[in-house]
C-alpha cells in the first residue's frame, strides 16, 4: 500500500500452488526488467503462516544477486520457529550486504502491537539510504517503543519461549480439530500465528463467506481477497490468540456454516 502510495509499481509472483503455498524463484523473470530494484519475501509468512525453506531463500539471494537488485526478507514472525534450527543462512553469504535486507518486527514476539518498533539489518549503502528516508518521516522510533523493546530483549526469553511453544501447541490442535469437524476446508498452509484456508463454497466470494461466518457462527476471519488478486477462494484464520480448548468449537462453527444462497 506504501509503495502504491509512492507511486511505485508493484508486480506480484504466485505463491499458492496446488501442492504449497511457495513462491518460485524461477518466476521473478516472468516480472523482473530493468526498472525492478527489489524483491520482497514474508517468512514465515502473512496471510498463509508459510515458512520458506532456507534452499528457498537461497535460490531468491541467487537470483536477486544475479540481477543486482535487493532481497527484502520481512521475517517478523520468526520468533515462532523452532530456534534450534535457524531459518536461512543468508547472513553468511559472500557479500550478503550487497543484496540482503532483513527486516522485523517486535510487535508480535512481545506483544508490542501498536508501538511500531523493529529493526533492519542491511549492508552499509542500503543503511545509509534508509537514513535518508526515516530523517523526512520519523527521525526516531518512540522512546517508550524503543525501551519496550530493549527490556524484551535483555529479559523475555524465557517467556517467549512460552509463548512459542503455545503457539505451536495451538496450531496442532486447530489441524486435529478442522480433520475432525470442518474437513471441507483445505488447508493451504499454515504456521506462526496464521491458517490459510481454501473454503468450499465455490459459489461464494471469500468476502461473502468471511461475512457469513462472523453474523451467523461468530467466528471472525479475513478474506483472502485482502491480501492480492486471486485469492477469493481463500480465507485467513489466526490462531494465536485461540484457547486449545476452544479449538473444536470453532471448527465446529466453520464446519456447520452453509452460506446463503
Amino acid at each position: 500500500m506504501w509503495l502504491e502510495m509512492q507511486g511505485i509499481e508493484v508486480r506480484a509472483i504466485a505463491a499458492i500452488h496446488e501442492t504449497d503455498a511457495l513462491p518460485r524463484s524461477q518466476d521473478l523473470a516472468l516480472v523482473c526488467d530493468d526498472r525492478t530494484r527489489a524483491v520482497v519475501l514474508i517468512s514465515p509468512n502473512n496471510p498463509t503462516g508459510a515458512v520458506y525453506p532456507a534452499d528457498l531463500l537461497d535460490a531468491f539471494f541467487d537470483a536477486c544477486q544475479s540481477l543486482k537488485i535487493a532481497l527484502l526478507v520481512d521475517e517478523t514472525y520468526k520468533d515462532f520457529l523452532d530456534p534450534a534450527s535457524p531459518p536461512h543462512n543468508l547472513f553468511a553469504r559472500e557479500n550478503w550486504g550487497e543484496t540482503f535486507v532483513q527486516l522485523y518486527s517486535f510487535s508480535k514476539a512481545y506483544a508490542l502491537t501498536g508501538a511500531r518498533v523493529g529493526s533492519l539489518i542491511a549492508g552499509p549503502q542500503m543503511i545509509e539510504a534508509v537514513e535518508k528516508i526515516i530523517d523526512c518521516v520519523a527521525i526516531c522510533a518512540p522512546h517508550t517503543g524503543q525501551r519496550a523493546a530493549l527490556f524484551g530483549l535483555q529479559n523475555l526469553d524465557d517467556w517467549k519461549q512460552q509463548k512459542r511453544l503455545m503457539m505451536a501447541d495451538r496450531l496442532v490442535a486447530m489441524k486435529a480439530a478442522f480433520a475432525n469437524n470442518a474437513s471441507s476446508y483445505r488447508f493451504v498452509s499454515s504456521g506462526a500465528f496464521f491458517a490459510y484456508l481454501a473454503h468450499p463454497y465455490v459459489n461464494h466470494g471469500a468476502r461473502d463467506v468471511a461475512m457469513g461466518l462472523a453474523q451467523h457462527c461468530g467466528v471472525l476471519t479475513l478474506p483472502g481477497s485482502m491480501f492480492g488478486p486471486e485469492q477469493d477462494g481463500y480465507l485467513r484464520l489466526a490462531f494465536a490468540n485461540v484457547d486449545v480448548s476452544s479449538m473444536e468449537d470453532a471448527a465446529q462453527r466453520l464446519g456447520h456454516y452453509q452460506p446463503q444462497p
